[in-house]
């Protein structure tokens, strides 16, 4: 099998996902039938990074316009295994979401094989990633912030997780 898939080049494209430090970046490598994103700490299993030296509104334009306009059969490939914690954390806002609840269960599974629970996809992200999720109604009215902007939302979702 070729790497390339029987092509001569790869196209990487990289973003400016800076919010968890300044200057980071993520290489999304565009291919149709499996594009790839290599984020690093911009994007976890069920979370993200903290907001080392950037901000709510930072960590919405690498998230809300940069990574969610990728294709949803994106690989995510993390620079963490956060997965379980993330997930309890995610738990807490959305007790009641099943796709969350079901990569719970899969998650303890893979790691009581001793396996990873990377690499995830943008898909599934979107169902119960709940930094991904500010922009849903349940995500707000969890954390009291009903109607608010998507930007205080993020914030607040993540101060919560600080102190989790």
């Amino acid at each position: 099998i070729s790497p390339l898939n029987g092509k001569s080049a790869l196209s990487i494209h990289v973003l400016n996902t800076s919010y968890h430090t300044k200057g980071h970046v993520s290489y999304f490598i565009k291919d149709e039938s499996m594009p790839l994103l290599f984020c690093g700490d911009s994007l976890f299993v069920g979370g993200t990074g903290r907001f080392f030296e950037g901000d709510a509104a930072d960590c919405y334009a690498a998230l809300y316009e940069k990574i969610m306009s990728l294709p949803l059969n994106t690989e995510i490939y993390p620079g963490h295994e956060y997965t379980l914690s993330n997930l309890a954390f995610a738990h807490t806002l959305e007790p009641q979401n099943k796709a969350l609840r079901d990569k719970i269960e899969w998650s303890k599974m893979q790691r009581e094989k001793g396996s990873p629970t990377v690499p995830t996809r943008l898909s599934e992200e979107l169902e119960f990633n709940p930094f991904l999720r500010c922009n849903n109604e349940t995500i707000a009215n969890a954390i009291g912030l009903s109607g608010a902007d998507v930007v205080e939302v993020l914030a607040e979702v993540r101060r919560r997780k600080d102190n989790f």
